[in-house]
């Protein structure tokens, strides 16, 4: 969606993330993930500029929406991985501007040669430290990481971490139970990012796949 400039958002660019439930069952409710606790990793991998068209007066309105079919567990950080993987596949299309002043996307070879373009090519968006999140189930002593809806519904103590691709700490929640000790979040950390490796490798994997099936 192209977004004119206008009052206290000129100039500037918007995104926004809305993750869609439903009639879902899911057994521990206190941990759904909501818009602004996405949003927040997001917001740190994504350069805002890159979405503008025409500095001070349009950009692109980026809209995340995440639907959950099939909840099994661990559901923020597979929102949060949808997230990164649809803004890593995403392309700026070719926008020209009409007799009217509107602006309007552009396809096809044919598209070029009679329009003139703002952005001469289509492009990916620049993307900084991605985040990629591990959440882990306290029990007893024992952290157990990436626990199925079934485990979740037993269990009342959650640790949520989120990681860049530098090993920085983005973001870190806990939930439910008592006072969790400084070594078992560390501990939390730590299995996060190495977590963080095997989740890289299976997202650009991931998106090689979808580059593929786009061009045949």
């Amino acid at each position: 969606m192209v977004r004119t400039a206008s009052g206290e958002h000129r100039g500037s660019v918007i995104d926004a993330a809305e993750i869609g439930l439903g009639t879902l069952r899911y057994p521990f409710r206190r941990i759904r993930p909501s818009p602004s606790l996405l949003a927040t990793p997001c917001s740190r991998m994504l350069n805002l500029k890159d979405l503008c068209l025409i500095t001070g007066k349009a950009s692109w309105l980026a809209y995340l929406d995440i639907y959950c079919l099939n909840a099994d567990g661990s559901l923020f950080d597979a929102a949060l991985i949808s997230a990164v993987a649809a803004f890593t596949h995403l392309e700026i299309p070719l926008v020209s501007v009409g007799d009217d002043g509107k602006l309007f996307t552009v396809g096809g070879n044919d598209g070029k040669n009679k329009f003139e373009l703002v952005n001469r090519e289509k492009r990916k968006l620049t993307l900084g430290d991605i985040p990629l999140s591990l959440t882990c189930a306290l029990h007893k002593g024992s952290i157990l990481t990436d626990p199925t809806s079934e485990e979740e519904s037993i269990i009342e103590t959650y640790v949520t971490v989120v990681v860049d691709s530098s090993d920085r700490l983005v973001s870190l929640q806990k939930v439910g139970g008592t006072v969790t000790s400084m070594a078992t979040i560390k501990e939390c950390i730590s299995l996060a990012k190495e977590r963080r490796l095997r989740l890289r490798e299976i997202l650009i994997d991931s998106v090689k796949a979808m580059e593929v099936d786009h061009t045949e």
